[in-house]
């Protein structure tokens, strides 16, 4: 009898062994989570597309003064541009380390720019003539976009389980080639409801390279060892800087725009081994 149970002992051993040997998708579905060690290791090249939504951008646009004349005053409390929800295409290559991915990713972002909108100007006549206020209470029609090339690099915590299922937690930093070109479409600036000099377009022209970083958070499923999809939730933060804008708005002044750049991406991945 004792041989007997010694004998039981070992084999259901050796059970519980081949079992911790079987790949994840032999496992049944369970919430329990699984060991790193099961996660698919190493290399990985990805491909993603999505939908990015930078919303309503304040342009922080400040007046350059004109010190040669001393009377003359012009305003420009505020100025937006609203954009339109744009198109993200994403390729990554990274490794993958237990529960940690490494991860470089270069993507491509548009948005076409909607309407130009809470334009606040004031011009001082010679004296004693009144400053006389021109505020926009309809919105501008405008052409154009933003488009951004970025290159990031990706710090990124999976937690696996033996359904497959897994969620994801990162943060990346890099940098973002910036390409500005809205201006007011010229009908909708023909009937702006203020006097409008003919010689200013609101036009906002720049090309500039930015720093800048981003939170990663998203869940997944993997399908075998060679395939896994991914939906993913992007915030971009760039770190902007004063941009010159010569002779495009009203009276044919200078200003400067600092543009809050912001994105919000939501990514469907795909990612091979």
């Amino acid at each position: 009898m004792k041989r007997n149970l010694l004998s039981t002992l070992a084999l259901s051993g050796i059970c519980i062994s081949a079992q911790a040997a079987i790949p994840i998708t032999s496992y049944e579905s369970t919430a329990v989570e699984i060991p790193s060690e099961y996660a698919v290791q190493g290399g990985y090249t990805g491909v993603a597309v999505g939908l990015n939504f930078s919303g309503t951008n304040n342009m922080g646009v400040e007046l350059i003064p004109d010190t040669t004349n001393p009377d003359d005053v012009i305003q420009f409390p505020d100025l937006s541009i609203k954009s339109k929800p744009g198109i993200v295409l994403m390729l990554t290559s990274g490794y993958r380390i237990y529960r940690w991915r490494f991860e470089a990713e270069l993507a491509y972002r548009f948005n076409k720019s909607e309407t130009i909108s809470t334009f606040t100007y004031a011009v001082s006549p010679p004296p004693p003539g009144p400053i006389t206020p021109h505020s926009l209470n309809e919105d501008l029609a405008a052409n154009g976009g933003t488009s951004a090339i970025s290159l990031m690099g990706n710090i990124l915590y999976d937690r696996y389980y033996i359904s497959g299922w897994m969620w994801t937690l990162g943060f990346g930093a890099g940098g973002v080639y910036l390409n500005y070109n809205t201006s007011a479409d010229t009908e909708s600036l023909a009937g702006a409801p203020f006097p409008v000099d003919p010689a200013s377009s609101f036009t906002f022209t720049k090309k500039t390279f930015v720093p800048a970083v981003q939170a990663i958070i998203g869940f997944g499923y993997t399908w075998s060892d060679h395939l896994e999809t991914a939906l993913t939730y992007r915030y971009m933060f760039l770190f902007n800087d004063k941009y010159w804008a010569d002779g495009t708005f009203i009276h044919n002044r200078t200003i400067q725009f600092n543009p809050q750049y912001r994105v919000n991406m939501l990514n469907l991945e795909f990612r091979f081994t």
